[in-house]
Parts: structure tokens; C-alpha cells; sequence
């Protein structure tokens, strides 16, 4: 394996360890040299630092940069003139610089790598996945967040999800993610834990909770709840998408193949059914003392009743002409 190789290989798990758990340590060799020593199942590889730092740099410049390779310049320059006009008549929110977003269901753990949106509101929610394992807890969307808050990895998602429903909003929906390229100033975007051959995109749970986001999301953006199309860079339909159909604008990725856009949109429709069905009111038995004209009270037993009957009595089918509600007890 040449140097420049084995620099590869070893930027690429130096930007994995959070994930895998793998330990690169740095020093110098017999002769004086920055190297980096990786240990890989009982083999030693020693490689120069300043190679890796190299072969890093160019990495993660294709993970932030908005001119992504194999774009024609023509589409690029379309986007942008879009996003100029979008610009133009959008009002994102005025948001002060260190407030915490909320977003039900999540937990705010604001990183570092973000830039503005220069006034363009989203368009589209795209839906990603890491190509990382879910693990139980909190352990597999730390290790993402911690990858997103290093400046040097330069990329980042508005939220990370996994398979139990654990969720973190990391970059504010104000405020551009670097997960696609040059489709970063008209997107929010969700990273899924998932090696991309899961059985499912997210799981029971995780499914619902990003059903839960991305409603909430698309109210927000007043983003209609359908298939959005992004073609040569430019928005054709807002809506929900996949990193994939963004092609090459969106850095040549192809997630979330295999899993479908349409089950994710399902989701949203069914999540919002349900939110929209009338909450059965709570009930109980309750305990009164009413008090007639004569002056006497009266217990009464409301057995199994909703709570709000007790805030009007209906006295007209009472054989008392007062009706005073003196106590009242739940069990």
C-alpha cells in the first residue's frame, strides 16, 4: 500500500474513532518525524502526520463545500440565482445568536460547525443515514455529535436520530447544516443511525420520532407534506427528500437506499391522524357535598365521570333548587 494510501486510510478512521472506538496515538519515529502509530488487529502502522493531515483536509473539504465535483457550473450558478431570489422576499426569524432551540422530543445540544442561510428559508427536509451501527442509549448519536462539534470534520446536521427515539438538535433550523453540498442553504436535514443494512430505516420508535420532527419542521417552513424534487441544484417541489436524489449537487451520496421516502412521508401523515384525534378526557370517581336550600348537605358520588363535569352541575335535573359545590375529591 503506497503512503498516500495508507494516509487515506488512516484520515479515514481517524474521523471514525468516536465511532468504532479505534485509538490513534501521535509521536515522533526513530528519526524525529510526526507520525501517527494505528493498531489494527495485531498490525502497527506508522505514517507520517503531516500526509494525514493532508489527506484529512481534502476530506472534509468535500463534506462542507457547496461546489461539489461533477456539478456543471451552469447548475451551480442557477441554484445559487434561485437562492438570491428566495432570499429576497423570505423572512427567516430573528433569532439572538446563543438562544437554545426547542424541539419536543429532543434534546438542544448546539455544535460549532454551521454557517448563516443568508436569508433563504428551507425548502426540503432531507433524510440521511450515518453508516454507523445503532447502539443501545444515548452512546451511537454522542458519538455523531461529537464528530459534528469538531471543527476540523466540517459537517453537520440540523438533528441525529436513532433506533430508540433518542434524539439531538444540534444546528438550529435557522441556521445551515453542512450535510448536502451545495443543497446546504435550502435544506434541514436528520442524520438516522444506521449502516445502511438495517432491516428498517429507524426503527418503531425511531421512525416516530422522526415523524414527530419532521412535522413539526415542515409547520414551521410551511413545507408542504409531499415528495420534494431538486433538479441541476434547484428546487423544482419543497417537500421531503432523500441524500441520493440530490445526485451530485448533493456530493454523489446514496442514501437512504434501500429504505424509501414514501414510508418516512407515511409516517408524518399517520403521526399527525393521530395527533389530530380528540384525547379521551381523564376519569375517576368523585367525591361532592352539596348543599340544598334547607341548608343540609348532601354527599353525591359521581362514579367514572370526565373531569369536566364537575365545572357546571347541571341543576335543572336536580331535585335540589341550590346547588353548592362545598368539596370535591378525586380518587
Amino acid at each position: 500500500m503506497t503512503k498516500n494510501r495508507l494516509a487515506l486510510v488512516a484520515a479515514l478512521l481517524s474521523l471514525l474513532i468516536p465511532l468504532i472506538g479505534l485509538q490513534i496515538t501521535s509521536g515522533t519515529d526513530t528519526g524525529g518525524q510526526a507520525v501517527y502509530t494505528v493498531k489494527l488487529h495485531g498490525v502497527t502502522l506508522q505514517i507520517p502526520k503531516a500526509a494525514v493531515d493532508s489527506a484529512r483536509g481534502r476530506l472534509e473539504q468535500n463534506l462542507r463545500s457547496e461546489n461539489p465535483s461533477g456539478v456543471k457550473p451552469a447548475q451551480l450558478d442557477a441554484a445559487r440565482e434561485q437562492q438570491e431570489k428566495l432570499a429576497a422576499n423570505d423572512q427567516l426569524p430573528i433569532i439572538f445568536p446563543d438562544a437554545a432551540p426547542v424541539q419536543r422530543g429532543c434534546t438542544t445540544r448546539l455544535v460549532r460547525n454551521y454557517s448563516s442561510r443568508r436569508g433563504v428559508r428551507p425548502r426540503v427536509f432531507v433524510l440521511h443515514y450515518t453508516v454507523s451501527a445503532n447502539r443501545p442509549g444515548w452512546s451511537d448519536v454522542n458519538a455523531i455529535v461529537s464528530l459534528f462539534d469538531r471543527a476540523s470534520y466540517a459537517a453537520s446536521s440540523n438533528y441525529v436520530i436513532d433506533n430508540e427515539g433518542n434524539c439531538a438538535y444540534i444546528v438550529r433550523e435557522t441556521d445551515k447544516a453542512w450535510t448536502q453540498a451545495a443543497a446546504n442553504p435550502i435544506s434541514i436535514s436528520v442524520e438516522v443511525v444506521n449502516t445502511g443494512h438495517e432491516l428498517t430505516y429507524a426503527g418503531t420508535a425511531g421512525l416516530q420520532k422522526i415523524a414527530m420532527v419532521v412535522s413539526d419542521a415542515l409547520k414551521r417552513w410551511d413545507i408542504p407534506l409531499q415528495r420534494g424534487l431538486v433538479v441541476g441544484c434547484t428546487v423544482k417541489s419543497a417537500g421531503i427528500i432523500d441524500h441520493s436524489s440530490l445526485g451530485a449537487c448533493g456530493g454523489g451520496h446514496h442514501d437512504i437506499t434501500p429504505y424509501s421516502v414514501p414510508e418516512v412521508i407515511a409516517a408524518v401523515r399517520a403521526f399527525r391522524a393521530a395527533e389530530a384525534k380528540p384525547k379521551p378526557q381523564p376519569r375517576a370517581t368523585y367525591k361532592l357535598t352539596l348543599t340544598g336550600p334547607d341548608g343540609k348537605a348532601r354527599p353525591a358520588i359521581y362514579k367514572d365521570s370526565p373531569a369536566r363535569y364537575l365545572q357546571t352541575i347541571n341543576i335543572s335535573k336536580s331535585r335540589l333548587s341550590k346547588v353548592v359545590v362545598t368539596r370535591v375529591e378525586a380518587k
